[in-house]
């Protein structure tokens, strides 16, 4: 597990996947997602991932939690990034988020590859929605609705 979770985050490096922390940008999501394979499904934003993972079998129970936990963690520090009120640097909650999706992707990639191919695709229009006050605050609006 150790060993695919570094194999994830040294192409997530060579693709320029992480943030500006380490030095590379994600400004212009064309380049390394244009290697993403299309599929017929598409997710399209953080609600359409977190039902993916709940339905998927690839993963169990317990890690499905964590990852549920892990996920309103990281939408409760960017609540607070908009609200003028957290710890976190914008560069430091993209390191968080492509670290958390990275996790993510090592542990559905060999038994859940439509959910992976998924996530591929939709990595970059996520972390836009979340990073964009507006979006972010509309998209958390339509989870209450």
């Amino acid at each position: 597990m150790r060993v695919r979770f570094l194999q994830a985050f040294a192409i997530a490096m060579s693709a320029g996947l992480l943030g500006s922390s380490c030095g590379v940008s994600v400004a212009e999501p064309a380049g390394p997602y244009s290697a993403c394979p299309s599929v017929e499904e598409e997710i399209v934003d953080l609600q359409m991932l977190t039902a993916g993972l709940r339905e998927t079998k690839a993963i169990g129970k317990l890690t499905k939690l964590r990852l549920r936990n892990d996920i309103n963690k990281i939408l409760r520090s960017f609540e607070r990034l908009h609200d003028s009120n957290s710890r976190f640097t914008l560069d430091q909650l993209e390191e968080q988020y492509h670290l958390l999706l990275m996790r993510i992707a090592t542990l559905i990639h060999d038994d859940d590859l439509l959910l992976h191919q998924q996530l591929c695709n939709a990595w970059a229009r996520i972390w836009i929605d979340l990073k964009n006050p507006d979006s972010f605050r509309q998209m958390r609006s339509q989870k209450g609705a």
